[in-house]
């Protein structure tokens, strides 16, 4: 009926006793100029799903990467640790029993990380990763409690978080360019440009306070 913008100057509404839909504009339409609509503010992979199109390059859209509990332990070790680390040392343990069984009754081993276009992660994404991998000094420093990571950490933890996150974009844009997924093309192609534009914009805003610069 009409197109989808997000800034829409007019509504739908379905007139449930008329059994009819009435278009009302939400501000002066000039003569001539287009009708238009707002679905929300949803992402493209619903908007493709539910109607049929997309928005490129949508503010909306965001992608969320699998729980920090599927992460693979060795290649996230190899890849936020500088090469020849020594797992005695105190930046190569950052994976023990404990930290790991408390995290897990917080519920940040299942949820899974929302990155956008724009370079910033999820509050409680920050959270668990920074969580993951500090070392034992950086958790005693905390406390001991995860929820003290909310804060930004020391330059070495923001680095680590960043090479993680870095590690695991880049295995899912090869995982959807070589098996695909749910959704069109249309719709394959927008969430490989959230993860492209994640890895341009990493640190855009941040999350938590102050997020990872």
């Amino acid at each position: 009926m009409c197109n989808h913008r997000d800034d829409g100057n007019a509504k739908v509404e379905f007139e449930y006793f008329n059994n009819c839909y009435s278009l009302v504009a939400t501000t002066f339409i000039p003569s001539g100029s287009e009708v238009t609509i707002s679905y929300g503010p949803r992402p493209s992979c619903v908007l493709f799903t539910t109607y049929g199109f997309v928005v490129e390059n949508s503010g909306n859209d965001v992608y969320e990467l699998k729980g920090l509990g599927e992460w693979d332990e060795g290649g996230l070790k190899d890849a936020v640790l500088p090469a020849g680390y020594n797992d005695d040392e105190e930046d190569g343990e950052f994976v023990w029993d404990s930290k790991i069984i408390k995290m897990e009754s917080l519920g940040l081993l299942s949820e899974g990380v929302t990155i956008t276009p724009d370079g910033n992660i999820s509050e409680e994404g920050l959270l668990g990763l920074r969580a993951l991998v500090c070392n034992k000094s950086e958790w005693s420093s905390c406390g001991g409690r995860v929820e003290n990571f909310r804060k930004v950490g020391n330059p070495k933890l923001e680095d680590r978080v960043r090479r993680a996150v870095r590690w695991m974009v880049g295995k899912e844009i090869d995982r959807i360019k070589e098996e695909g997924g749910d959704g069109g093309r249309e719709v394959l192609e927008e969430k490989i440009k959230v993860l492209e534009g994640y890895l341009k914009n990493e640190g855009g805003k941040g999350g938590g306070e102050g997020g990872v610069t």
